[in-house]
């Protein structure tokens, strides 16, 4: 598919960047800088036809955790925190979820502003996960590659990018209706997929019921996520 996209100077696309293409005037080493909103729509059909087609990528499953949590929330310590949280949920909610028969690979964005922080964060979370599922991280190995050169990488970031701003639009814009590639992308979502978020709902709920702080986010670890 990227090599039916061309960039501002003529060469073939060689990677897909979800924001990178829709705000690309706005960030300006942004590869992307030139393009036309056609060529924009062109490109996001052509990637979402590719993961939405069951006959070309039939072993491809959305998985995610996400939190909608205020700019200005006071309460949170630092970004690294919700980071973090989300990961033990993820990890949590995968090998609950999912049977790994040779063990789980997590491959990160080496580019990642947390991909320093993936590592120890693993070491932490594998020994919490294996008290309540004892061997589900046997075999399970963690790894770290440049997005440019990894296709998969490419596929989480585009529905990641869809998946994120839906849920930032849901709270600004309510009445907004949502894009086309958020919708053509839940409508296909296969039967194992795993997509939780802490909504709106459950944050005012939790953070009334703790105060914030460390006892808000021991809070939801145990919390029932509220949106799929």
């Amino acid at each position: 598919m990227l090599s039916l996209h061309f960039m501002p100077d003529g060469t073939a696309m060689k990677s897909f960047h979800a924001a990178d293409i829709v705000n690309r005037d706005e960030i300006s080493d942004s590869p992307f800088r030139g393009w036309s909103f056609d060529q924009e729509k062109a490109v996001f059909k052509d990637a979402v036809g590719i993961l939405t087609d069951k006959s070309k990528t039939p072993n491809l499953w959305p998985v995610d955790c996400a939190v909608a949590i205020p700019s200005n929330a006071d309460w949170v310590e630092t970004r690294n925190t919700v980071w973090h949280l989300l990961f033990c949920r993820l990890l949590t909610e995968i090998c609950f979820h999912y049977r790994g028969q040779h063990g789980f690979s997590f491959v990160f964005d080496e580019k990642d502003d947390n991909a320093i922080n993936a590592l120890s964060f693993y070491k932490q979370a594998k020994p919490l996960i294996n008290q309540f599922g004892p061997g589900k991280l046997d075999g399970a190995s963690i790894a770290f590659m440049d997005d440019e050169d990894a296709l998969p990488l490419q596929a989480a970031d585009l529905f990641a990018y869809e998946w994120r701003r839906r849920i930032a639009e849901k709270i600004r814009q309510p009445q907004k209706r949502p894009r086309t590639s958020y919708r053509l992308l839940m409508e296909s979502k296969r039967e194992n997929a795993m997509l939780r978020c802490y909504g709106w709902d459950a944050i005012d709920e939790l953070k009334s019921k703790t105060g914030g702080a460390a006892g808000f986010f021991s809070a939801m670890m145990n919390y029932p996520t509220t949106e799929d």
